[in-house]
């Protein structure tokens, strides 16, 4: 049995294969590749048991080892058609277990996920690239206090979710030029009695993600700033909730 966690614009899905295997792809129609056992790590050692948490349109993979052979950290990974894998290492700093989790991959291959401190499995987003390797994620200037996670990256933005310098959590959306959104709840609703964040993104920057306030609920924030429940657009008589969109 396999489960699925992404999908690219060619319909190529990945994801891992269910009771703890590893990560596996399948084009339309196509077999399914299981990887469990055909990627070397760079140590020499099988990949194993993995989670690809995220695919671009090259067929490049992104996600994490999560029982690296010899025992440590699990870390993410970046693996591309062509047989390369590599992982991404971690943050600089006494704050950081080693642990890293890679969620978005854009069609240049930069990676973005979280560093996990060693207290929690909270941390700090990242992002990587081939020039700058492993770098955190600052919203300087901004309304945030920290970005805690990324979770998708186009050409021109990150999303994820960051903490407010009042403790509070909420999405953001990160643009090229170094400016960010805030994603908020309009209205007159406290800002303490809810939390935002944001999980994927298209190209022209809509977000989507969920909204918490006691409950949970599927949210889209679209690239004119405006801020939708999805269930507002789901006829109420059919008994669905839509509680989380990725």
């Amino acid at each position: 049995m396999y489960w699925g966690l992404a999908i690219n614009s060619s319909g190529v899905v990945t994801g891992q294969r269910w009771g703890g295997g590893g990560a596996y792809t399948q084009a339309p129609g196509g077999p399914v590749i299981d990887y469990t056992y055909n990627i070397v790590n760079p140590d020499g050692t099988l990949l194993g048991p993995s989670v690809p948490n995220a695919i671009n349109d090259s067929g490049t993979l992104a996600g994490y080892q999560a029982f690296p052979s010899g025992g440590g950290p699990s870390q993410a990974f970046r693996y591309n058609p062509n047989g390369v894998f590599q992982l991404l290492g971690t943050l600089p700093g006494p704050q950081f277990s080693g642990s890293t989790t890679a969620f978005g991959i854009d069609p240049a291959g930069r990676v973005v996920g979280v560093a996990h401190f060693v207290t929690a499995w909270a941390g700090r987003a990242f992002l990587f690239t081939d020039a700058g390797g492993m770098t955190e994620l600052v919203a300087s200037g901004g309304p945030f206090a920290a970005l805690n996670i990324a979770t998708a990256v186009t050409t021109n933005y990150i999303v994820g979710m960051g903490t407010l310098p009042g403790g509070l959590n909420r999405g953001f959306r990160l643009h090229g030029d170094g400016s960010i959104d805030k994603i908020e709840l309009p209205g007159s609703v406290p800002a303490d009695q809810y939390w935002t964040s944001a999980a994927a993104l298209n190209s022209r920057g809509d977000v989507v993600g969920f909204l918490g306030m006691g409950w949970q609920h599927a949210t889209i924030y679209t690239n004119e700033g405006q801020f939708h429940d999805l269930n507002d657009f789901v006829d109420p008589s059919s008994g669905w909730t839509l509680q989380s969109a990725s």
